[in-house]
C-alpha cells in the first residue's frame, strides 16, 4: 500500500434524490391494488430487454405522480396521489438465466440492495421492498422517470464520468460482491450525465458469482488499468464516503436486522459484507477482485475459504 493515493473529494447531500423515502416505503407496502397488466418492455420503448419478467406497478404519492402502469396501487390515506413502480416477482425469474450461476433467487437480492444503499447514505439504489401483488412475491422497486432518466445503454456515446455517483456505484459493488454492472442496469440523468442510479441487483452477495464473472462498471475501472494490463492501488476514497461508510458501520446492527428479515440470505453472507467495508476503511481505497492481492498482499478469496 505505498502508491501514493490519487486525492478525490466530493460532497455529499443527505436529502435522498428519490424524494421522501420513508413515505414512498409507506405507501409502497401499504397501497391498495387496484389492478394488473403487461410487462415494462410493452410500456416503454427505451428500456432494455430483462432476463426476467418486469411489469409496472403503479402507487400513490403525492411527489411521484403516475405516469403508466400495468398495476395500480391507491393511497389508503390519499386515492389521489399515485407513484410508479417496477415489480419483478419471483416466478418470473429466468430459470434460464440462474443455470450458470450460484444465486437462485433474485428478488431478495434487489431488496439487499437497496437496504445497504439506503443504510450507508449513497442513494444510488431506488426504493426497493418485497411484496405480494395478486398472489405473486416478488421485488417491487420505485419506477424511476423516463423523462429525466435514460438508460445508459441507449444514450448516444455515453462514457462513464468520474463523479459523485461514479465513486458511490463502485463502493456499492464492492459491498454487493457485484460483476453485473453495465450500462443496462444503470439509468443515466439527461442533462447531467455524472448523475447515476444504480439497478437490477439479483445477482450480488454471491461469493461463487463473483469469482466466475467478469468485472465491469466503475469498480473495474478504479481498480484495474486496462492499458497497463495491471491492478490499480492509487484510487483513493473520497473522505466524505469514508464518513459515511463509517457511521454506517456504527450502527450495523440496525442493517443486520433488516436483512435477516429477508428470505434466502444467510448469516455468513451478511457478515462478511461489513469485512468488505472494514477493507475499504482500512485501505482506504477502491477495492476489488482485481487489485484486492496486490493491496492486501493475499487473495479476496482468503476471507471466504471456510
Amino acid at each position: 500500500m505505498n502508491e501514493e493515493l490519487k486525492s478525490r473529494e466530493t460532497e455529499i447531500n443527505h436529502e435522498s434524490r428519490f424524494g421522501d423515502i420513508e413515505r414512498i416505503l409507506a405507501v409502497m407496502q401499504e397501497g391498495e391494488i387496484i389492478d394488473e397488466k403487461g410487462n415494462i418492455n410493452e410500456l416503454y420503448d427505451d428500456v432494455p430487454p430483462h432476463a426476467n419478467v418486469v411489469e409496472v406497478v403503479e402507487l400513490t404519492d403525492v411527489q411521484h405522480r403516475n405516469i403508466t402502469s400495468f398495476v395500480k396501487i391507491r393511497n389508503k390515506r390519499n386515492p389521489d396521489e399515485t407513484i410508479t413502480c417496477v415489480f419483478k416477482p419471483a416466478d418470473g425469474e429466468s430459470a434460464e438465466s440462474k443455470r450458470d450461476i450460484a444465486v437462485q433467487e433474485f428478488y431478495p437480492r434487489e431488496c439487499a440492495a437497496f437496504l445497504i444503499s439506503d443504510h450507508f447514505e449513497l442513494d444510488i439504489v431506488p426504493p426497493t421492498i418485497i411484496r405480494e401483488i395478486n398472489g405473486r412475491k416478488g421485488a417491487l422497486q420505485l419506477f424511476i422517470d423516463h423523462e429525466q432518466y435514460a438508460n445508459a445503454s441507449l444514450v448516444p456515446d455515453f462514457s462513464l464520468q468520474e463523479g459523485d455517483d461514479f465513486y458511490k456505484v463502485a463502493l456499492l459493488d464492492w459491498l454487493l460482491l457485484n460483476c453485473e454492472r453495465h450500462t443496462d442496469n444503470l439509468m443515466v440523468k439527461k442533462d447531467d450525465p455524472r448523475e447515476l442510479i444504480a439497478i437490477d441487483h439479483g445477482i450480488i452477495l454471491s461469493c461463487p458469482d463473483y469469482f466466475n464473472l467478469s468485472l465491469r462498471g466503475p469498480t473495474f475501472k478504479l481498480t484495474y488499468d486496462n492499458k497497463l494490463e495491471k491492478p490499480r492501488t492509487d484510487c483513493g476514497i473520497p473522505k466524505n464516503l469514508l464518513l459515511l461508510l463509517e457511521d454506517g458501520l456504527k450502527r450495523k446492527e440496525i442493517l443486520i436486522e433488516r436483512l435477516k428479515s429477508l428470505p434466502t440470505l444467510s448469516d455468513w453472507e451478511i457478515e462478511k459484507i461489513f469485512l468488505r467495508i472494514e477493507q475499504l476503511l482500512k485501505s482506504k481505497r477502491f477495492l476489488s477482485k482485481e487489485n484486492f492481492q496486490a493491496v492486501f498482499k493475499r487473495s479476496w478469496m482468503s476471507d471466504y475459504l471456510e
